[in-house]
């Protein structure tokens, strides 16, 4: 792993308030495994220049707005 990136306990963190955030503003029909999943993808991309939450949520808004589009 690259230096600054995440351990698993806050991998395993993360994955549970993404699931968490796109549960609720997705409608119930929805699965919102397969978002969190790519949203954890492109945590290849993280270079540390800011939180990984706060790149993570980043992430899963514009991901959620594809979403609705």
């Amino acid at each position: 792993m690259p230096p600054g990136f995440p351990d698993d306990a806050t991998l395993r963190k993360l994955q549970r308030d993404l699931h968490q955030f796109f549960r609720r503003r997705l409608p119930s029909g929805c699965d919102p495994q397969d978002l969190v999943a790519d949203v954890l993808i492109t945590l290849r991309n993280y270079r540390g220049q800011a939180s990984i939450n706060t790149y993570a949520f980043a992430v899963a808004r514009n991901m959620l707005a594809e979403t609705w589009r």
